[in-house]
């Protein structure tokens, strides 16, 4: 694994990262990689929720991307929680079990 793609992980699912890594290293999925990295190495060094999101504008990333990421994040990082709650009401949801992708958003006009 690469620098520009270690974060701390949740306790017991270093091997599941460390495969989720490697299976995606192709251009698509290592731009995620290692946007997720950038995203969780701002949570590693204590930055809020708000301002480790706001880290995905450093990446070319599309909608969908950015949602991919947003996902690994809750399910890998220690403050995936808290980060995902952040991040869903960003686009408005507050509920979610999960994680809001905006590239499936629909616009009611």
């Amino acid at each position: 694994m690469r620098d520009n793609e270690k974060m701390i992980v949740k306790k017991g699912l270093e091997t599941e990262y460390e495969e989720y890594v490697n299976k995606n290293q192709d251009g698509y999925g290592n731009a995620c990689i290692v946007a997720g990295a950038a995203v969780g190495k701002l949570l590693d060094d204590g930055k809020t929720p708000e301002e480790a999101g706001q880290g995905l504008n450093d990446h070319d990333l599309t909608g969908f991307m950015a949602g991919v990421v947003a996902s690994a994040i809750f399910h890998f990082h220690p403050r995936g929680d808290e980060f995902n709650k952040t991040w869903n009401k960003k686009w408005g949801v507050e509920d979610a079990k999960g994680t809001i992708n905006p590239a499936i958003l629909n616009v009611k006009i």
